[in-house]
C-alpha cells in the first residue's frame, strides 16, 4: 500500500486522502471514497491505494480493481 494521509483541502474545505504516486513521488489528493472500477480503459481516472493512476469505468460488482477519483474533480474553489 502507498503511503496515504487524511487532510483537509485548502479550497473547498471538505476531508481529502492524500495519495503518493509510486512512480514520481507526487502526492494526488483524492476522495475518501474507495469505489469499484473496472480497468483496461475508460472515461475515468482512478487512484489506486498502491498510488496507481488507471483509467477505467464504474462498476458495481464482479470487479477486483479498487481506487479513489481525483478531488479536484469535485472540488468547489
Amino acid at each position: 500500500m502507498a503511503e496515504q494521509f487524511f487532510t483537509t483541502c485548502k479550497f473547498c474545505g471538505k476531508q481529502i486522502l492524500m495519495t503518493r504516486n509510486l512512480r514520481n513521488g507526487i502526492w494526488i489528493p483524492c476522495n475518501p471514497e474507495i469505489r469499484h472500477f473496472q480497468s483496461g480503459g475508460g472515461p475515468n481516472t482512478y487512484i489506486t491505494p498502491e498510488g496507481e493512476v488507471v483509467h477505467g469505468q464504474n462498476a458495481t460488482f464482479g470487479s477486483d480493481s479498487f481506487g479513489y477519483i481525483r478531488h479536484r474533480k469535485d472540488c468547489t474553489k
